[in-house]
């Protein structure tokens, strides 16, 4: 190829001149590389280990157990000194109590009923 394929623009961009292209040789205003002056930020002692040495185990903080009752406080987990006496009647408590039951009770019948029709069903073959 030439050096220029197309004419230059009649603008005055790219004209007929042609200069050299110059070259930064420091184009982002870096210097030669030295030493940086680093100043440690750690206490005394967490200086680092002596080479050879085992590692240090660290120190876990031991787990505080406590009770469920404390975590949530519901009414009936909380522990109460009622002697021979039952704890007063929940009401949330009876309808959970029987909707599983019924739940129970329905799952039964139709385990049955499905026992029931596949024996009729060998039977009648």
């Amino acid at each position: 190829m030439s050096d220029r394929s197309k004419k230059p623009t009649e603008r005055g961009y790219g004209g007929s001149e042609e200069r050299p292209t110059e070259v930064d040789p420091n184009p982002y205003g870096r210097r030669k590389s030295e030493p940086i002056q680093v100043v440690s930020m750690k206490t005394p002692h967490e200086a680092p280990p002596e080479p050879g040495a085992p590692p240090q185990t660290p120190i876990v903080p031991r787990p505080k157990l406590r009770a469920i009752s404390e975590i949530t406080p519901l009414p009936h987990a909380q522990p109460r000194n009622l002697g021979y006496l039952a704890p007063p009647r929940d009401p949330a408590e009876v309808r959970s109590r029987q909707f599983r039951e019924l739940v129970l009770w329905a799952s039964v019948a139709v385990i049955v009923a499905s026992i029931v029709a596949l024996v009729i069903w060998f039977v009648a073959r």
